[in-house]
């Protein structure tokens, strides 16, 4: 096994070099040329504003063509934005008007011209003016910007794609002409002496079989989870948060507060990067769910060795709506599923075979999944406490798991009251200072489990099942790993639940479908028993064909007409109304009616080159908040920028934030993004209020202290001085 690790480690190591070689050479040196003609005076230089670009500059005469040849370095332009600058001849101030006729990108392997009105519209003074050469514009001085951010980014993610698949087939290339040749080598080893028994027939059939299975369930999953992708408000909350980020204005959701305004640090930490590099903002959410889920689903599916249970428990992921659904969402589900795959993977190893490495592995996960939600310790919390009992004689495995865990957490609560202030995000504080009766909450926390009982009976289904067998004959570690779930689920209930429907039980859900099939013995091993090292007796496999046929036919009739994946007819709609359950919505069906789902995206027709002008507090419209529209006011994030404007609104929060710009601060009366709002108490009583959207009153003359950065403005004493305290704290 050692030696198999070793080997993917090598061929990995060796596909990274060699891309980011190719990244590096001219085949992953993009090159533009833009071409622009004056009608009035002459061009003297053409260069690029980004000082780390190299240029090669053209000699131009009076009304040219003049050419600038842009050298982009990996992948540092790209990432901060670029912009074509040239001067006029005439250095006076006279207006001037310039046609740009020609804007191409090119690398070794990839040629395009850049569709003329798809450049930014700011490009000068005026804007554009359509003409039969080209696109003209007026400047009033003797400078003016070429922007093609959005281009660039486009043309360099691409060129990236294929520069990885060339890396991938040349070293796949080199690795089955290695493998033929050493296999070639082995059978001429063999062929001089003693020829060994061969396995049995049935056994390397049964073995192919297998391998067959999970192929099979991992592509169903695969296509399942992918077709079913799309992006939620919330995650746009945070993909505001990193915009700032990446255009210098700090990880903060308005640039001039330092507030944690997200949950899960190290999914933050992803995005941040992943937008960073690609400029994908809206599509890398959604990715990344893909392949971080679908990856959770090849652990598990490799490390069970029976065939009807992997068949059941795909099934059972792709019928689930809260998996399926929260796979992608841009939020941190499918992160979680993948590092509870390593938990269970590495608990289930230390309890057999104490080490360190598997013990330094399982600190990690642990430290990595907690950072991924803060809540999600009560799931991992009971499994950790099995292994510290088992290795209670190995002190060194011990210190092994408990030091990346807290070097981990450590390091971010540092780093989080270092920069914000606070060791919790200020959503924490949003929803925990609310005085609302316990008996109100326990009864909206009920209401929540009721919906999904309603709209996506299988994830309870599995669940409660899942608990039912861990209770009656379950090992230690499904018992274990599931009273975690317990934990998770009785929490949810005792905070009144969530607004979103299914996206607190697509955690429990994948966890207790993973941990049963990882299971070794208790009840659903004896209704769906190993048929292929019992040997080749029929009766095992006969046992094993009637259990899953009859898991899988109760799961189609339960999950009939109300699962995503056997019900595809309701997947673009609302399907039920938010008042009529308790203000519990149907997040994905809300946000695909608006066209924010994968295929919308990467279906687009339209331009991306408008970008839509959101006046504070007036309405969005319906063409500018699809996922394109999103990603264009993404992709034209600028620099530099000031509060201009003071916003209020709760409710769709992240979609205004990322149409607004950066320079409209955003007040949140839920107090999501704003900690003087959320160290509010929120009072409520007889279930007028809302889980999730705890809508504080804004206190008077607040929208104006912001404006004025004036706390004295506030009528009521004590609240000036909590504002004071708190300014002082996060102001820019």
């Amino acid at each position: 096994m050692r030696k198999r690790f070793v080997q993917i480690g090598l061929a990995a190591l060796s596909f990274v070099l060699l891309w980011v070689t190719l990244m590096l050479s001219y085949a992953g040196t993009p090159k533009v040329e833009i071409q622009i003609e004056s009608e009035s005076f002459g061009i003297s230089q053409m260069y690029f504003a980004s000082e780390e670009n190299e240029f090669t500059e053209r000699a131009s005469t009076r009304r040219p063509l003049a050419i600038g040849v842009n050298t982009l370095r990996f992948p540092f332009s790209i990432t901060r934005g670029t912009a074509g600058d040239f001067q006029r001849w005439d250095p006076s101030d006279q207006p001037g008007t310039f046609v740009v006729s020609k804007v191409s990108l090119s690398s070794a392997f990839l040629s395009e011209s850049v569709p003329l009105d798809s450049l930014r519209p700011q490009i000068a003074i005026g804007g554009f003016v359509s003409m039969p050469t080209g696109i003209g514009f007026t400047t009033e001085s003797n400078d003016a910007q070429v922007l093609l951010n959005a281009p660039l980014r486009s043309f360099y993610f691409r060129n990236t794609l294929l520069l990885a698949g060339i890396a991938g087939l040349l070293v796949g290339a080199v690795l089955l002409t290695f493998f033929a040749w050493r296999r070639r080598k082995q059978i001429h080893r063999s062929a001089s002496s003693i020829e060994a028994p061969e396995r049995p027939a049935s056994g390397q059939s049964a073995d192919r079989f297998l391998t067959l299975v999970r192929v099979g369930a991992v592509i169903a999953l695969f296509g399942v989870i992918t077709s079913l992708a799309w992006l939620s408000d919330d995650a746009l909350i945070t993909i505001r948060t990193a915009l700032n980020a990446v255009n210098g204005y700090g990880p903060d959701f308005n640039i001039d507060e330092r507030v944690q305004a997200f949950t899960h640090p190290l999914w933050f930490g992803l995005l941040w990067l992943a937008g960073w590099f690609t400029g994908q903002w809206m599509l890398v959410p959604m990715l990344l769910g893909i392949i971080f889920s679908t990856t959770a689903a090849v652990l598990i599916f490799w490390n069970t060795s029976v065939p009807s249970r992997i068949i059941v428990g795909g099934f059972a992921l792709m019928t689930s709506n809260a998996f399926v659904e929260y796979s992608t969402s841009g939020l941190e589900n499918s992160l979680a599923y993948l590092l509870i795959a390593g938990l269970l993977l590495s608990a289930r190893r230390l309890l057999l075979r104490p080490s360190i490495g598997w013990s330094l592995g399982m600190g990690a996960l642990a430290g990595a999944l907690i950072l991924t939600r803060l809540d999600l310790a009560l799931i991992v919390l009971p499994l950790l406490l099995l292994v510290a009992l088992s290795l209670r004689n190995h002190i060194k495995e011990l210190v092994a798991i408990a030091g990346p865990l807290v070097l981990l957490l450590a390091a971010w609560l540092t780093l989080s009251f270092g920069y914000y202030g606070t060791l919790l995000p200020t959503t924490f504080w949003a929803k925990t200072n609310v005085d609302i009766p316990r008996s109100e909450l326990v009864s909206a926390g009920l209401n929540y489990i009721a919906v999904s009982l309603l709209y996506d009976p299988i994830s309870l289904a599995i669940v409660t099942f899942g608990i039912a067998l861990a209770i009656a004959m379950g090992t230690t570690l499904t018992r274990t790993t599931l009273t975690g779930v317990v934990l998770y689920i009785c929490y949810v209930v005792w905070i009144g639940g969530d607004f979103m429907a299914g996206r607190f039980l697509a955690v429990p859900v994948f966890t207790t479908v993973a941990v049963l099939l990882l299971e070794k013995k208790g009840l659903f091993v004896a209704v769906l028993p190993n048929e292929i090292r019992t040997g080749n007796s029929l009766e095992p496999r006969f046992v094993a064909a009637l259990g899953a046929v009859a898991l899988l036919f109760t799961l189609f009739l339960v999950g009939q007409g109300r699962s995503d994946f056997l019900t595809p007819s309701v997947n673009d709609r609302e399907r039920w109304e938010i008042d009529n359950r308790g203000g519990v919505t149907d997040e994905r069906g809300y946000h695909m009616a608006a066209k924010r789902g994968l295929w919308d995206y990467l279906g687009n027709r339209r331009s991306l080159s408008r970008i839509f002008d959101i006046e504070p507090g007036g309405p969005i419209p319906d063409e500018a908040r699809d996922i394109a529209a999103l990603q264009v006011s993404a992709l034209n994030w600028p620099r530099g920028a000031t509060t201009r404007e003071v916003d209020v609104i709760c409710g769709g929060l992240g979609e205004r934030g990322i149409l607004s710009g950066p320079s409209v601060h955003l007040v949140d009366p839920c107090g999501l993004t704003d900690p003087f709002l959320a160290s509010i108490p929120f009072l409520a009583s007889n279930y007028d209020w809302r889980a999730g959207h705890f809508a504080r009153e804004v206190p008077a003359q607040y929208i104006e202290a912001i404006r004025m950065r004036d706390p004295g403005l506030l009528q009521n004493g004590e609240l000036q001085n909590k504002l004071e305290d708190i300014w002082r704290t996060i102001l820019r």
